[in-house]
């Protein structure tokens, strides 16, 4: 039996005794690789809205750091939204928390349309947060299943 009339077989259900779901979720990752991706990663990004330094330090930071060293997630993206912005350039200490975050592999970016009209697009460069048009990256990471909290 080619593999393709044993797929039609298994979805289905004209074959009985083979697990279902399991040979599914194999068959569609040979046919749609790049389609897949997301079911065998866990990828999670946070937009950080809120201004409270306290939010970023012991909330935001903190899950995102040990999402990282400790494989809850294999990949964990930041991203840095207008009032939480202004917060991060003007705070040395969560900059300081910052830098151990992005250490553990967390990537850090931001809106480029609010930096530009906060005036803190070169001060979010220096931190190695890159400032960028959020629109269609945020929708690919929707699109492409990545988790979302919002702080």
């Amino acid at each position: 039996m080619s593999e393709f009339v044993q797929f039609i077989a298994i979805y289905f259900g004209l074959l009985p005794g083979i697990s279902f779901f399991p040979r599914i979720a194999s068959h569609a990752f040979n046919f749609f690789p790049s389609k897949c991706a997301t079911m065998y990663e866990e990828k999670l990004f946070v937009i950080v809205a809120d201004g409270d330094p306290k939010v970023q330090s012991h909330l935001v930071f903190m899950y995102a750091k040990n999402a990282m060293k400790r494989g809850y997630m294999d990949q964990v993206r930041l991203v840095f939204w207008g009032p939480a912005q202004e917060t991060i350039v003007r705070d040395t200490r969560l900059q300081d928390e910052l830098k151990k975050v992005q250490a553990a592999g967390v990537e850090t970016m931001a809106c480029v349309s609010c930096s530009d009209d906060l005036g803190v697009t070169g001060q979010l460069e220096s931190m190695g947060i890159s400032p960028v048009r959020m629109g269609s990256i945020l929708t690919e990471m929707l699109k492409a299943g990545w988790y979302q909290l919002t702080f």
